[in-house]
């Protein structure tokens, strides 16, 4: 699931959850700085999922970054079918 890059998450981190929400932007320079691939989050103080960062490979890209949701464990394997959800995605938009 793709989330906006405005939301505001309650993380899990070293097997605590946090006291306070954190941005995406601050996410993924944590991210970036650490080497990992992903993050563990908790929805509604109930649902753990990992987040991503990925490069927003879009030739009409708005946004630089993606920011993927999933309970999948292979972070690679839930952006391939991101990927291929999206393009079906763009094939049914309506053009103006």
């Amino acid at each position: 699931m793709r989330i906006r890059a405005n939301t505001k998450l309650v993380l899990w981190f070293n097997g605590k959850i946090r006291d306070r929400k954190v941005g995406l932007n601050i996410l993924k320079r944590y991210l970036s700085w650490t080497d990992k691939d992903s993050l563990e989050a908790i929805l509604e103080s109930d649902y753990i999922v990992k987040l991503c960062a990925l490069e927003n490979e879009s030739t009409r890209a708005k946004a630089e970054t993606i920011y993927l949701m999933t309970n999948m464990d292979d972070i690679n394997q839930a952006s391939i079918f991101y990927k291929k959800r999206y393009k079906i995605e763009v094939c049914f938009t309506i053009v103006r």
